[in-house]
């Protein structure tokens, strides 16, 4: 049986992981729109490494909530 099954959320903890998931998006977004804005190859590269982290989490959310 996973940990997660043993979990309960309240209306507070969903609302909260919501809004993780609403910044990770959006942070997502930002990242890339500075990795295509900018020319210096390296910053394009953290902008790029930046969207990655960021869309990784919000799927770790995603499938944390869609393991209820």
């Amino acid at each position: 049986m996973s940990s997660e099954a043993n979990i309960t959320l309240t209306q507070k903890d969903l609302s909260l992981l919501s809004d993780l998931m609403t910044y990770e998006q959006w942070a997502a977004k930002k990242s890339m729109l500075c990795a295509d804005m900018v020319k210096d190859a390296d910053i394009q590269n953290i902008c790029k490494t930046l969207e990655e982290n960021h869309t990784k989490n919000f799927n770790e959310l995603y499938n944390f909530l869609n393991a209820f």
